[in-house]
């Protein structure tokens, strides 16, 4: 017999994750990645990436080292990734409107009798991030010239469109209906302030960013440090134990023993 579902409540908070929801970066990790390692004569395949995704950056080396038996220290595959990830991190652009895998975003849903989105009315207050603004980095056209790992066609960014896209659209409709959002990511705060240069004014809307070198977080995903430090910055702070997510995310909520909510790509289409 199967196990009664439990009783779904609205949701009046959410912590959205980076990398594959908000931002269009995982194909440029993969694009590095494929790169540095087949220096080595090893294939950075999904099978490889699905087991480094929300790690911090020595966790992720030490498990390529290792699976892919590279010949070569976790500091120093940091050190070669690194130096291409920062030609390619300022033209990360905001995800399509066409994903083909599954995104993250964990849901706190609000106390019984509660309404959520739409009508909630506890935002927790400005939308003004305590994050401090990362400067703009300069930013390479990507309609001509060799891509940033040096060969004809490798650019991995495509065109950016100052239309609004879809995630920015949602961000915005939850804003004006005053469900407050903040971002749980495991990157660390140089890597985000390069990610996210090009898009100040859509990473203003959110409440708050944690990242994965803040002090509050002693352990990277499936471990669930990230996603209670974000949640305690909200004001008022919901409660812990309501903190839900997907993906590397959901395996750290589920470790307190709550529901998981998975937005897929369909669900993006809908």
């Amino acid at each position: 017999m199967a196990a009664p579902l439990h009783s779904l409540r609205p949701v009046t908070h959410l912590l959205f994750d980076l990398d594959g929801l908000l931002l269009d970066t995982e194909r440029l990790y993969s694009v590095v990645f494929e790169a540095v390692c087949g220096r080595y004569g090893k294939k950075y395949s999904w099978d490889v990436k699905s087991l480094v995704m929300g790690k911090t950056a020595l966790e992720a080396a030490q498990i390529i080292v290792d699976t892919l038996q590279l010949p070569t220290s976790k500091e120093e595959l940091v050190e070669a990734s690194q130096a291409k990830l920062k030609e390619v991190f300022p033209s990360a652009a905001l995800m399509p409107d066409h994903p083909a895998d599954e995104r993250k975003c964990a849901l706190i849903p609000g106390p019984p009798g509660s309404r959520g989105c739409g009508a909630q009315a506890s935002a927790a207050g400005g939308g003004q991030s305590p994050l401090s603004r990362p400067r703009s980095l300069p930013v390479s056209p990507c309609s001509a010239g060799p891509g940033p790992l040096g060969k004809p066609g490798t650019r991995p960014c495509p065109p950016w469109s100052a239309a609004p896209r879809r995630v920015e659209k949602l961000i915005r409709h939850l804003r004006k209906h005053g469900v407050p959002c903040a971002v749980a990511t495991s990157s660390g705060t140089a890597s985000f302030q390069m990610k996210t240069s090009r898009h100040e004014d859509f990473f203003s809307l959110f409440h708050h960013v944690v990242l994965g070198d803040d002090p509050e977080v002693r352990s990277g995903k499936p471990e669930p440090d990230i996603f209670l430090a974000c949640a305690r910055r909200f004001s008022p702070a919901p409660p812990a134990e309501k903190v839900s997510g997907s993906g590397r995310g959901g395996d750290a909520v589920r470790r307190r023993r709550v529901s998981v909510s998975t937005w897929t790509a369909a669900a993006r289409h809908s």
